[in-house]
């Protein structure tokens, strides 16, 4: 066989999808006697750049004398339109615009584009129609027709990526004759397994493996080696690869019935040294359930068991050119000395194959591990493995059904989507109804997505759970708990008496003035100081001390018929909690909380889904062991900024946004305590230069950390700093049952807004604002200082953009939205900008 023509199958992915579909074109490419081998832009940018930027004449002509392969690419659109981040760098390489006029012409391209019509045409596919717009411009040639998928599409991205494929192969059936090579071989696999014991307890070797108490089906080291292969990858922006315990983990007061929040706590020795910033990002493996890692090894392979032992290799013959030529192969040879044949190859040259792997190679894992550390078996099957499926059952009706799902025929899509992808179908629920299929488990390795990270909001600053602050404010917010259930109670109890109905305002009124007066007499605000562990311990036994008298003397004494048994309760609840679990830890552990809203819904059939990792955390308890990391995507220079008290700050949260503002928030509290704390002459200086506004949907939630800003709102030290101002986006109920209007006795003195019926654009947008200065600071942040927005990434950002852009108008700083729209750009381009979103 003569060598095969070659091309650059290159994607930019941030969640993995790209890479995915890149692996589908390689395979179709192979069906007409094309070889490529996916490849990360990242990777490929040396590639391009070293052919396309060239300065010298004689290289020049050396490199027109080959022709550099077609290049495929396939490009993912991130956030609000931006490049995902392994593509950032090649981005603002080629704006600068330094390719060389004569080379590119010799360039060759197709790019098809995954985007999501949901977040708006402006965005749609943005990366890939810029990508393009700019190749033409420079004189590339485009082969065949761009593609633009649409994930809003009735059939996913596949409603565009078929006929953008066809298109590819029709090329290409027209320019080369296939060999028969490729029409009765399959792809080779990236990667092979070897089997080293079926059954490593029943078969006597020299090797003793070792299984891990917990996790009976597991070796001991599991967890060890994906940490060591998390930092063996050195992924960008991710660091400190750890593996903590989880020392608290309590459902959140929500919204609505089919709404949870968690709000979950890690602890990490000292020993690890972790040192993140305050906006950073909490990386999270989650793990498959157990129950559905054995049931899917039940069913791939009946003569694999979960404790069988395997270790995974790179395949070899994975880059092996299929000429099988020792000497003379046109891709191997290597006699100029430019090396012009690493442009032919298609690949890139690694001899460190374990450093950018999705597996840690080399290494002795059992099936079990593999399958719950490692493969996504709850994501939806891509129509790929559906064909691996097809050719891999002996069934004559389940290859036909799996036929119907795999062309590329309107109805054959919609067979797919009705079954798989709407219905929302995982590998392992594929695999029981089409008990049929036998799969290997080199099959399982190259056809099954690895389970990515998830990212989460740190909800709190590294020093928070190292002063004393965050108490007072626990303290207070269970007090209100308390305050809620026993009023709660007696409503229940009056209710069962004739005359019940007699004391109900009484109680409404009386209760949160007694134990609010009453608790400043026993629970003196803690100032934030930094106190040695033993008088921490003293002071959390005599608070819950404190407790037990405040039941005895005063609730007794005002409340005859409260309920003795659920008092008692709440206060075991405060005692396991606040002294069993967390101050266990807390002398030799960094704490890292984080909020997580638990994914869940209802198919079109009522099939109830829930998302992988939210559901993971959903179920872990006290002292489980997960592996995270830590990823800042914001430079330290700038989050220098954002805490520092004396740069303008505007944050902005809707909904679970306030999760991304939160620990930026704390920091600059604790700042400005400090400050005042050094300079003990320091008067307040009216300044203003953190403005926080609060989107919420309903006034009587307790949402998360909705305790801590009121507690911010109430300082007195923080008057002249910051300011706060919310706004409840539904009428009812009214803002008398906001947290911020049931305590009378405490006046807000840092609560400039609060309404109910507005969305916070109207509350930014304000008349009242040009009374109170407000948007005299708002515009000065804007100008002067950095904007942090948070929250939902459909239409929100976009409208905070061009309120933002009205308020520089109504100022008279522009003439027109148009221009300050422009120059909010220009701020998102040098990060002074910055909008933290998610779907």
């Amino acid at each position: 066989m003569e060598c095969p023509e070659r091309v650059w199958i290159v994607y930019a992915s941030q969640t993995g999808k790209s890479e995915r579909l890149s692996y589908d074109v390689r395979d179709e490419l192979w069906k007409v006697g094309v070889i490529g081998y996916p490849t990360s832009i990242s990777e490929f940018e040396d590639i391009f750049f070293d052919y396309f930027e060239e300065e010298s004449q004689e290289n020049i002509n050396k490199k027109l004398e080959i022709e550099f392969p077609m290049t495929i690419f396939i490009l993912s659109t991130t956030g609000q339109g931006e490049v995902p981040d392994t593509m950032t760098s090649f981005w603002n390489r080629i704006l600068m615009n330094n390719l060389n006029t004569i080379l590119i012409k010799k360039l060759n391209f197709a790019i098809f584009g995954m985007g999501d019509r949901c977040f708006g045409n402006q965005r749609f596919n943005i990366t890939a129609r810029k990508l393009r717009h700019l190749l033409l411009n420079c004189g590339a040639v485009e082969k065949v027709p761009w593609g633009l998928g649409d994930e809003s599409h009735d059939f996913g991205i596949l409603g565009e990526y078929d006929p953008w494929i066809e298109n590819i192969i029709k090329m290409f059936k027209h320019n080369t004759e296939i060999d028969e090579y490729f029409k009765n071989n399959l792809p080779i696999n990236q990667y092979k397994c070897e089997i080293k014991s079926y059954n490593p307890e029943k078969v006597i070797q020299d090797i003793n493996y070792e299984f891990d108490i917990e996790l009976e089906n597991e070796l001991k080291n599991s967890l060890f080696i994906q940490k060591k292969h998390i930092s063996d990858i050195n992924k960008k922006n991710i660091s400190f690869p750890s593996i903590s315990n989880v020392l608290y983990n309590q459902e959140c007061d929500k919204e609505s019935k089919n709404k949870k929040i968690k709000k979950i706590r890690f602890g990490l020795s000292h020993e690890d040294q972790i040192n993140y910033k305050s906006g950073t990002h909490l990386a999270i493996w989650p793990v498959n359930p157990i129950e559905k890692v054995i049931h899917f090894i039940d069913l791939f392979n009946q003569e694999i068991n979960p404790k069988t032992i395997i270790e995974i290799q790179f395949n070899h013959d994975y880059y092996t050119c299929l000429c099988n030529k020792q000497y003379g192969c046109k891709y191997n040879s290597t006699d100029d000395y430019l090396d012009l044949i690493k442009y032919k190859k298609c690949y890139i040259e690694c001899k460190k194959h374990q450093f950018c792997s999705q597996f840690p190679l080399g290494e002795k894992m059992t099936v079990f591990t593999l399958i719950y550390r490692y493969l996504d078996i709850m994501s939806v099957p891509e129509r790929r493995f559906v064909n691996k499926c097809y050719n891999n059952t002996n069934n004559h009706m389940h290859k036909e059904r799996l036929k119907e799902m795999i062309q590329r025929s309107v109805d054959s899509k919609k067979d797919y989507c009705d079954y798989i992808k709407d219905e929302h179908r995982n590998y392992l629920e594929l695999l029981w109804d089409f008990n049929s299929i036998e799969l290997q488990i080199d099959d399982i390795i190259n056809f099954i997505p690895v389970i990515i990270p998830r990212y989460y909001s740190i909800c709190n600053t590294l020093d928070w759970y190292k002063l004393n602050l965050w108490r007072y404010i626990d303290y207070e917010n269970y007090i209100r708990r308390m305050t809620v259930g026993i009023f709660n109670h007696c409503f229940e109890y009056d209710d069962d008496n004739d005359n019940g109905d007699v004391n109900h305002h009484h109680f409404k009124m009386l209760l949160p003035e007694i134990l609010s007066n009453t608790l400043g007499l026993f629970l003196p605000k803690i100032k934030v100081n930094n106190n040695n562990n033993n008088n921490n311990q003293l002071l959390i036994i005599n608070n819950y001390n404190t407790f037990k008298k405040l039941k005895t003397k005063v609730i007794q004494n005002y409340i005859v018929k409260l309920k003795e048994k659920y008092l008692y309760n709440m206060m075991q609840e405060f005692k396991s909690i606040y002294c069993d679990q967390e101050y266990a830890h807390f002398n030799n552990s960094n704490i890292i909380e984080i909020c997580v809203d638990v994914i869940e819904w209802n198919t079109t059939f009522n099939r109830k889904i829930r998302g992988l990792c939210s559901g993971y955390l959903d179920d872990i308890i006290y002292n489980n062991k997960t592996l995270i990391a830590f990823e800042n995507k914001i430079s330290d220079e700038i989050i220098k900024e954002l805490v520092d008290p004396k740069i303008p700050l505007l944050l902005i949260s809707c909904g679970l946004g306030i999760t991304g503002i939160i620990s930026i928030l704390q920091e600059r509290v604790i700042n400005i305590l400090r400050q005042r704390n050094v300079n003990h002459d320091h008067k307040n200086e009216i300044t203003n230069n953190t403005l926080v506004y609060i989107g919420l949907r309903y006034s009587n939630v307790m949402y998360p950390y909705i305790d801590q800003i009121y507690e911010f709102s109430k300082r007195k030290e923080l008057i002249g700093q910051i300011q706060f101002n919310i706004s409840y986006s539904r009428k009812n109920p009214g803002i008398k049952e906001s947290i911020f209007k049931t305590e009378k006795t405490h006046k807000l003195v840092n609560l400039n807004h609060l309404r109910s019926g507005c969305y916070i654009q109207s509350l930014l947008l304000n008349e009242d604002n040009e009374i109170d200065n407000m948007r005299e600071y708002i515009v000065n942040c804007i100008l002067n200082g950095y904007i942090l927005i948070c929250g939902n990434a459909l239409s929100m950002p976009i409208e905070i953009r061009e309120t933002l852009a009205k308020i520089l108008v109504l100022s008279g700083k522009f003439d027109t939205i148009e221009d300050s729209l422009i120059y909010i750009k220009k701020l998102i381009r040098y990060g002074r900008y910055i909008e933290e979103t998610w779907v």
